[in-house]
């Protein structure tokens, strides 16, 4: 694949993750098992990979920015306990993107991951994986590696995949104009 380096583990704050080269940017990837101390997920169901036909972009909106992996550990148990209780009782989107101080890096987090229905698009919770930016998407700028941390979850997905925003399915401003601005982007094959 022209463009992307097979992941290499590293050591970041003690935890060991992944780390991805996406066309020359630095994608880091933090399982559930690094921030949810290995729970399993709690809400869902398995689901055969080839049933997800593409990625939904959202936004969370809220998220108090910090490029430490500590800080994306507590939003992402924050994300756990509750802040959408509407949704139940787990993280409702399938992975988590976040930006980081360096516009090289990017950091995706676990939620429900590969293989797992979700609770962020209704309809579509059990064909697409919800992949949300952690943050204001039309407030924060969208960059290239954040793109390139898209397109890496995109590629997990079946070859057809398509990606679409959250208000491609429902009468919404999610995932925010900067990120709606970069989908087609996104559907570039790394």
């Amino acid at each position: 694949m022209p463009g992307f380096q097979q992941p290499q583990e590293v050591e970041v704050e003690g935890n060991t993750i992944d780390r991805y080269i996406v066309e020359g940017k630095t994608i880091y990837y933090v399982s559930r098992d690094v921030w949810c101390d290995g729970l399993p997920v709690q809400s869902g169901s398995a689901r055969p990979l080839e049933d997800f036909e593409g990625i939904v972009a959202h936004h969370t909106v809220g998220y108090a920015k910090g490029s430490a992996l500590s800080d994306k550990i507590a939003y992402m148990q924050y994300l756990q306990g509750g802040a959408r209780p509407d949704l139940g009782p787990e993280v409702p989107y399938s992975f988590v993107v976040f930006g980081d101080a360096d516009p090289e890096v990017a950091w995706i987090c676990e939620g429900r991951g590969l293989g797992r229905t979700g609770a962020h698009t209704k309809g579509h919770n059990y064909d697409r994986y919800g992949c949300a930016w952690a943050g204001n998407s039309n407030n924060d700028p969208i960059n290239d590696a954040v793109v390139n941390a898209y397109r890496l979850l995109k590629s997990w997905s079946a070859e057809t995949a398509v990606t679409t925003g959250h208000r491609d399915w429902a009468a919404t401003a999610c995932p925010g104009s900067n990120l709606y601005a970069r989908l087609s982007e996104i559907g570039v094959p790394i």
